[in-house]
């Protein structure tokens, strides 16, 4: 996301439209198919340390403009290693 638009804010403290309390899209999607950075559907999402997947595109760029906080909670990262989640990945190719 290249975008300025609510770039001084951490999308933890942003409301999206994918918290709705659903847990699906309107498109009958999970949540969780859908990076919380971006709120575009993942090609390569990543596990990173606070638990949540990411795309992983995104979430690099995040720690490379110096944060080390839980874009999803805002909570500090014990560290900035990010996993492939095959198994989400999948579970997205095939929806």
């Amino acid at each position: 996301r290249d975008g300025a638009e609510g770039e001084h804010q951490s999308p933890a403290k942003r409301r999206s439209w994918r918290n709705s309390g659903s847990g699906a899209s309107d498109d009958g999607l999970p949540d969780e198919f859908f990076c919380s950075i971006t709120l575009d559907i993942m090609q390569d999402p990543v596990l990173a340390a606070d638990g949540f997947s990411y795309e992983r595109e995104a979430i690099e760029d995040w720690f490379a403009k110096g944060h080390r906080t839980s874009p999803k909670t805002g909570a500090q990262m014990t560290h900035t290693e990010l996993q492939t989640n095959l198994a989400l990945r999948n579970l997205i190719q095939h929806a």
